[in-house]
């Protein structure tokens, strides 16, 4: 559950705890080993919290015994994702259940190494977990019919249902002949490649199914392809690389490795391929090549985003490859935005499959924009051509920064939504986010006073980090946030003077004054900043005044 429901749960437990104890034998704090009474008395109460204002009624569970947790509980289970999220311990892509009753559990769905451990046991026909994510507070996990469900107070039901991975991918077209191109170092054309090709329905969404079409073949040096279908591939002499635009949308490329591992030798067949793939293939490894592309190559790709942005119109898959060029390292791309507006150009190192050089160019304006790059401290910098204007070097750069000061309003980009600027205001409306391109390296602090005029999805983001209204409350805090959360809550039409000082060891945030949370600090630069007026749940009006950045440490607190 989250921090929000957490609270309101350990509320629930605290009281249902101590109704059957006298005043001497209360516990100053939960306890994390429960009586079997206790246990009961929880879920009981549970079961009387409405949702969205109705009455929920119990479910009725079928028999769970140790032995049956034992014996139908190990493996893998996926949860059916929750309505609003859930980052309960036990809904992660695997869970192993000991006989010592102990269990281990993935950490993150994309990363299947990281482990939390915890305890378990049956109490009246439920699991009871405690584990290190839950807080000291128990996960019940239970039978209804032959159905797994977990208690999720985040779902309209309360009960989230959990599934076998194997039993996530409910159906498969059978294998057809598939001819394609691979793209091969110093060849001037692509070369033919013969495969096979089928799609596989799975169930990974409560939406409904979705068909992933997969590609296999080998290449004439016998290298590998294994995975969802994509727009062109790369062979190195590593292996082979798959690029296309992004399956949810968004004008920009994506690229992944094959699911399966390189195998040589007389095995390194199709028909060997194939009989693989549909023996190892892992859904979530499938389905993140098919949404994300390689998980290692997330910072690196949201490189393309940036040249990309704000094509509403135009179909997302008719961004143009003008040329592909492999080399003994490296591949060297170049496209061509949806509008013909951007040209851009980059080098992406085979090996760690990262970017090792970008540069924007847009119609009609001469010299080309070195784009900033992930990990590394090298200011951005103009290619220039003859007779263009030079730029300010980084050492030279204004200190103090105003956003909405008239020379700066053309930096400003419009994403989605309306927005005006008024005097010295930005006002924003709808499902809406604008982007002040310009890159700010920590340390720096960000002042604006806000006024939520409107909705509940107001939001700043800098990096990876955001100053946000999360949940179903009007509070404003800092996300990811620090342990324990701490939030502020403000009101609607009531203007609040923000300051947000980003260094490398921690973001700290004040508002009227006031120190709310401090985070985890940002390693990498903020490329834009991007402030929002709301989202599709909550279309909200947001009026942000006086938006000031400050580089370097300041010798005085942010106020």
């Amino acid at each position: 559950m989250n921090s929000r429901y957490r609270s309101f749960a350990a509320a629930v437990i605290f009281l249902a705890v101590n109704a059957g104890m006298s005043q001497e034998e209360k516990p100053r704090d939960l306890p994390r080993d429960l009586k079997d009474s206790e246990i009961n008395l929880i879920w009981k109460e549970m079961w009387k919290v409405p949702s969205h204002g109705k009455p929920l009624k119990e479910p009725k569970l079928a028999p769970l015994t140790e032995a049956d947790v034992l014996r139908h509980l190990t493996g893998k289970w996926i949860e059916m994702a929750a309505e609003s999220g859930s980052d309960l311990c036990l809904v992660k892509p695997w869970v192993q259940f000991n006989a010592d009753h102990t269990y281990q559990a993935a950490d993150d769905p994309f990363a299947p190494k990281r482990v939390c451990r915890g305890t378990w046991r049956v109490v009246s026909n439920k699991i009871l977990a405690f584990g290190r994510q839950s807080g000291g507070l128990p996960n019940y996990i239970f039978m209804v019919g032959k159905k797994f469900y977990m208690l999720d107070m985040m779902n309209t039901r309360h009960m989230t249902e959990l599934r076998r991975e194997k039993d996530l991918i409910i159906g498969k077209l059978a294998w057809e002949p598939w001819a394609g191109q691979v793209n091969t170092e110093g060849g001037s054309s692509p070369e033919k490649v013969d495969g096979k090709r089928a799609k596989f329905l799975c169930e990974l969404n409560p939406s409904g199914p979705e068909t992933i079409p997969i590609t296999v073949f080998v290449t004439a040096k016998g290298k590998v392809w294994a995975g969802p279908e994509q727009n062109f591939y790369v062979e190195s002499n590593q292996s082979v690389l798959g690029f296309k635009p992004p399956k949810g949308g968004g004008a920009w490329i994506q690229w992944c490795d094959s699911l399966l591992a390189q195998q040589g030798g007389e095995k390194c067949t199709i028909d060997n391929v194939v009989d693989r793939f549909e023996r190892e293939v892992d859904v979530f490894a499938l389905n993140g090549a098919w949404w994300f592309g390689s998980k290692d190559t997330d910072m690196s790709r949201s490189l393309f985003k940036r040249p990309f942005i704000n094509f509403k119109t135009e179909d997302s898959t008719k961004v143009k490859i003008l040329r592909i060029q492999v080399g003994r390292e490296d591949v060297q791309l170049e496209m061509k935005s949806p509008n013909e507006i951007y040209t851009a150009k980059a080098t992406i190192d085979i090996k760690s499959k990262t970017v090792l050089k970008a540069v924007l160019q847009k119609a009609g304006k001469p010299g080309e924009t070195e784009l900033p790059l992930s990990g590394k401290t090298a200011a951005p910098r103009k290619v220039e051509k003859a007779g263009a204007v030079p730029i300010v070097p980084p050492a030279t750069l204004p200190k103090t920064v105003a956003l909405l000061g008239k020379e700066n309003q053309k930096k400003w980009e419009i994403e989605s939504g309306d927005w005006a600027f008024q005097n010295d205001a930005l006002i924003g409306s709808g499902s809406s986010q604008i982007a002040y391109r310009e890159m700010f390296s920590p340390p720096f602090t960000l002042r604006f006073s806000i006024t939520v005029l409107e909705g509940m999805r107001p939001r700043v983001k800098f990096g990876r980090m955001k100053f946000a209204n999360e949940g179903y409350d009007k509070t404003f805090g800092i996300y990811p946030p620090a342990k324990p959360l701490k939030l502020f809550d403000y009101h609607l039409n009531k203007e609040y003077q923000i300051a947000i000082s980003v260094t490398t060891e921690a973001v700290q945030l004040k508002i009227d004054g006031t120190l709310i949370p401090t985070a985890p600090g940002v390693k990498d630069k903020a490329e834009q900043l991007l402030f929002c007026a709301g989202d599709n749940w909550s279309k909200g009006k947001v009026k942000y005044k006086n938006i000031i950045v400050t580089r370097g440490t300041e010798t005085q607190p942010a106020r």
